[in-house]
Parts: structure tokens; sequence; C-alpha cells
């Protein structure tokens, strides 16, 4: 199958998930703004990601998935690198899960440059683009995860405890 049919299959699959899920999301905001910080991040930091896929649809589906299943990410979607690039620049962020394929560059050579601006940057690829070779130079350029992209809520929840490790572990590195 092609990427449209790919995409289109990803978007059946989600689309009861995402729209019962934006009601929790405003239902959980609603309730998190009303609760002190110091009890909704139970005593933990919060993780900033950015969620980076050349399909805009995708990437706020990825930050919404990550929101939901934890009160402790504030995820944002970026359909660009080089906008994702500007952000780490301009403000930094705690980890960034990015799609292998896509037109301005591939998710390694993202990689690359995401951390020449953060050298101890998680980065976690999330591609539809599964291959032996693509994890193989995933691994080697870096990547703190590599995880397929997949229809469930399993993919989501593996994909969420993975960013808040890796952001974990690098925090861990920072206070050392």
């Amino acid at each position: 199958p092609n990427r449209v049919d790919r995409w289109q299959h990803y978007a059946a699959l989600s689309t009861e998930g995402v729209a019962a899920g934006a009601n929790l999301l405003e239902a959980r905001k609603d309730y998190a703004e009303s609760v002190p910080t110091t009890l909704r991040v139970h005593g933990d930091e919060r993780t900033d990601v950015l969620c980076v896929d050349d399909d805009p649809n995708f990437a706020e589906l990825t930050a919404k998935m990550l929101e939901l299943r934890s009160d402790r990410i504030d995820a944002t979607p970026v359909d660009s690198p080089r906008v994702a690039l500007d952000r780490l620049r301009e403000s930094g962020v705690d980890c960034v899960v990015s799609d292998y394929d896509m037109p301005e560059m591939d998710g390694l050579s993202f990689l690359s440059e995401a951390r020449a601006v953060d050298s101890d940057l998680p980065f976690v690829l999330f591609t539809g683009k599964g291959s032996e070779e693509i994890a193989g130079e995933a691994i080697r350029a870096g990547v703190s995860d590599y995880i397929q992209k997949g229809a469930g809520r399993e993919r989501y929840d593996l994909l969420t405890r993975r960013v808040e490790n890796a952001s974990e572990q690098a925090r861990e590195r920072r206070r050392r």
C-alpha cells in the first residue's frame, strides 16, 4: 500500500479514539487547571515533547495521545523538522518524537541537527518506515528509541513509556 493508503488506514483506526480522546483531554485539562501543580505532577517534572511529522494530522494525533496517557507530558505537534529545530534553539524541549520519512529531511538527519543543538536530547524515532536497515541506522545514529507506528492503543502506551523513561534518564544524567 502507498503512503496515502497507510495514513487513511491509521486515520480510520484512530478517528473514534481521537474524538473520544479529545473530550477526555478537555475534561482532564479542566480538572488539571483546578489542581495545584505540585499535586498534578506527583512530584515529578513536566516533560515537554515535540511531535514532529510532515503529516500535521498525525503530529497532532501523536501529541494528543501522549497527553492523554500521561499527566506529566506537554506535547506540541510540529509538521516540519526545520520549525522543530527553531523551537529547540529558542526554548529547548525534553524529548523529540519524530517520523523518519519526511520531505524536508529524514528523521536521522533531523536527529543529527537536533543533537547539534542539545547533545543529550532524548529522541524517539516513531515511524511507519519499518525495516531492519533503518532500525540499524537509527541505533548507530544514537536514537534513544525506535518504535514502529501501528494501529491500536498499545503503540501509544509503549511510546508514552519510552518518552517518559528516556526523558527521566536524561534528567538523571544532567543532575550528576
